[in-house]
């Protein structure tokens, strides 16, 4: 069996033989951290262009941002500075 979650990042696990199976160095499952953009955008694991760097809700909130910061996205700064919920998310 094998599951993945979705959230603010991607995560998952892996059972093997009703055992949780861990892999050779404990990442088995960890989805998110599958290089997608091997020159893509660091991780906090060390590594860049992981999936959840791109597929995740934190990933969502990041490109928000930045799309925002280069002006490339005028009607959702201006979504994000009139919903008080999304701009604090936005840190407008």
């Amino acid at each position: 069996m094998a599951v993945v979650t979705l959230g603010t990042g991607i995560g998952g696990g892996i059972v093997l033989g009703g055992k949780i199976w861990h892999g050779m160095n404990g990442m088995a499952g960890e989805y998110g951290h599958v290089t997608l953009e091997p020159e893509g955008v660091p991780c906090g694991c060390g590594n860049r262009g992981c999936a959840e760097r791109y597929a995740s809700a934190s990933a969502i909130l990041r490109m928000a941002k930045e799309a925002i910061a280069a002006g490339e996205a005028p009607a959702l700064a201006k979504a994000a500075s009139s919903d008080p919920e999304f701009g604090a998310q936005v840190d407008l």
